[in-house]
């Protein structure tokens, strides 16, 4: 299967670098636009090479498909762990671990949006974490929490012990918004203290 794979990569490169060098000439005036198109007119006339263009075309297409599931199916596989128990093989979706960290993670008041990617490898698990956290915080405290959080919560899950790296990325610092809208509301309803100083005609 990985031979095949390999195959169908090495023409896609191979088409990739046809069609690219064609047009670089092409955008050069170094082919002859009359040539390409007398070309075109004797394959649209010529019933056997519109039949050998008809094949090449349909055994691109095909070979488009399955490369299309050969390479859906790799990712597919990374996206799963799998460990043995007693009764049997498991096979746990790193999709659904990701949607239980990341409502884990949500939980916690100073965290206004977070994104988790978990990627398998024969290592052990990458995690890796995209956080947008409020103003005022002491980030690298609040990333330890997080981290330990995700620790936990990964060895809950599958229940083994193995190597976890936990990548955090801060995208963006918030203001707190809760003590700004109290500000902008006192300062809405509180009047100057203006003395009297009497009626001017």
């Amino acid at each position: 299967m990985i031979f095949l794979a390999r195959i169908f990569v090495f023409i896609f490169v191979l088409i990739i670098l046809f069609l690219s060098g064609f047009f670089v000439l092409l955008v050069t005036h170094r082919l002859d636009i009359d040539f390409i198109l007398q070309s075109i007119y004797v394959i649209y006339h010529d019933d056997q090479l519109r039949l050998i263009v008809g094949i090449v075309t349909g055994v691109l297409i095909g070979e488009t498909i399955v490369f299309y599931r050969l390479f859906l199916n790799h990712v597919q596989r990374n996206k799963v762990i799998a460990f043995d128990n007693p009764a049997g093989r498991v096979a746990v979706s790193l999709l659904a671990m990701e949607e239980m960290v990341k409502r884990e993670i949500r939980q916690m008041p100073e965290i206004k949006d977070v994104k988790v990617v978990i990627r398998a490898s024969r290592k052990g698990l990458d995690v890796d974490i995209r956080l947008i956290i409020v103003a005022d915080l002491n980030i690298p405290q609040l990333t330890s929490r997080v981290q330990g959080l995700v620790t936990r919560k990964i060895q809950e899950i599958i229940g083994i012990e193995g190597r976890l790296r936990i990548h955090i990325y801060v995208g963006k610092i918030l203001k707190n918004f809760l003590n700004k809208s109290t500000a902008n509301n006192a300062d809405k309803y509180e009047q100057p203290n203006i003395p009297f100083q009497g009626y001017r005609a």
